[in-house]
């Protein structure tokens, strides 16, 4: 079928065209990690933790020192200082290079790098288990001085551009955890209050009522729970979540949105609201920590939310659940709520089947609640909404 609207179609390619804005250039590996060390290529807040294998940091410098072609590394000039740049794709290319070239040990660990040993390589069998010193001078150069491209974002292209661009960039990498690439594409103060503010500064209370082994934190599943809390809680209208429909992932990204649009237009009605949030999550860690099962365990760790097959659900129904409580009333019934999470009715609620069904997630966030409120188990199960009544 021929085309009859080719002027249109090529209006819209050259407008399109005209909105992404970068520059490209190849750099020696010497010049980047020297740059990383000076504290002018930073990764972000958000970025995954170094996560990668030694074996695989091992075989990214095998396949530089083979000549092997290398994906290019995305880099966004800081708005506040164009000279700077932060890493929008690359970070863990980067930290291993820097990882294993640079010997300065105390440097390494302040950034959460371990200095490279190579390992299992099997083409340059003969430089395993040696260390960038230990090489020959001829290699160390070859290295130090082979190109990596970089394309460098500039300061002017819109929010919304560079969101388009991380998505396309990380589709379909296995190793992007949800929350991690929500933080990469809404990135911003609201992403930095939750790793900072209210993951980092409260990691031993975390470690004390929520267990997570250190694959689960470095996949940033602490930081995706408490998107959770905050979306969950924050947006309760009387006894609904109005905005919420059944699909959480579409939820959590609408509201990441609505809090940078609200930041954009009102920072200092954020500042109020970050106080706020922070003093309440202190209430609410404490009252975990204060408030326990017979045997001492947390009301939150893994052997009880594996009890009754139940993992977000169960941290969910608690946490936000006293997060509202604690809103309206600090003399909570404990009791009430203990009898309330171990009976056959809150297993069901907080069960994996149906889990992100809108009825369920109100049920399980407001039963514990009113629970705590000091409602009467029967009253919080004629008031449930699913068919489990």
């Amino acid at each position: 079928m021929p085309i009859t609207n080719s002027s249109s179609i090529l209006n819209e390619f050259e407008e399109q065209r005209k909105l992404v804005k970068y520059s490209v250039g190849d750099f020696p590996i010497g010049w980047i990690v020297e740059q990383y060390k000076l504290g002018k290529i930073k990764i972000p807040t958000y970025q995954r933790k170094f996560r990668w294998s030694k074996e695989r940091q091992s075989k990214f410098i095998e396949s530089i020192l083979l000549g092997l072609p290398i994906p290019s590394i995305f880099l966004a000039k800081d708005a506040k200082d164009s000279r700077n740049k932060e890493i929008v794709d690359g970070s863990q290319r980067i930290r291993t290079l820097v990882g294993f070239m640079d010997d300065d040990l105390e440097f390494l660990s302040s950034k959460n790098i371990r200095k490279l040993k190579l390992t299992k390589l099997d083409r340059l069998k003969s430089i395993n288990s040696l260390t960038y010193e230990q090489l020959p001078d001829d290699l160390k150069n070859e290295l130090s001085d082979s190109f990596l491209r970089i394309n460098v974002l500039d300061t002017d292209i819109s929010s919304e551009i560079k969101i388009q661009i991380f998505e396309r960039i990380n589709n379909g990498s296995v190793e992007l955890e949800p929350m991690e690439k929500r933080a990469g594409i809404y990135s911003g103060l609201f992403i930095d209050f939750i790793y900072l503010e209210l993951a980092q500064k409260n990691s031993d209370k975390w470690d004390n009522i929520y267990k997570l082994s250190d694959g689960k934190k470095d996949k940033a599943l602490l930081e995706e729970l408490i998107l959770r809390a905050i979306a969950y809680s924050e947006s309760v209208i009387g006894q609904d979540i109005p905005n919420y429909n059944g699909k959480p992932s579409i939820f959590f990204d609408n509201f990441c949105q609505e809090m940078n649009d609200g930041l954009d237009n009102n920072i200092t009605q954020w500042e109020t609201k970050k106080r706020n949030l922070i003093q309440l999550f202190n209430k609410t860690l404490t009252f975990f920590e204060n408030n326990r099962w017979e045997s001492g365990k947390s009301l939150l760790l893994k052997e009880v939310r594996t009890k009754y097959k139940a993992t977000n659900s169960w941290f969910e129904a608690l946490f936000v659940g006293t997060m509202l409580a604690i809103k309206e009333n600090t003399n909570l019934n404990v009791g009430n709520l203990i009898t309330w999470i171990t009976s056959s009715e809150f297993r069901k609620v907080v069960s994996s089947d149906g889990a992100n069904d809108k009825n369920k997630v109100i049920d399980r966030i407001f039963s514990v609640k009113k629970s705590l409120m000091g409602i009467t188990i029967d009253t919080i199960k004629t008031s449930l909404l699913g068919e489990y009544r």
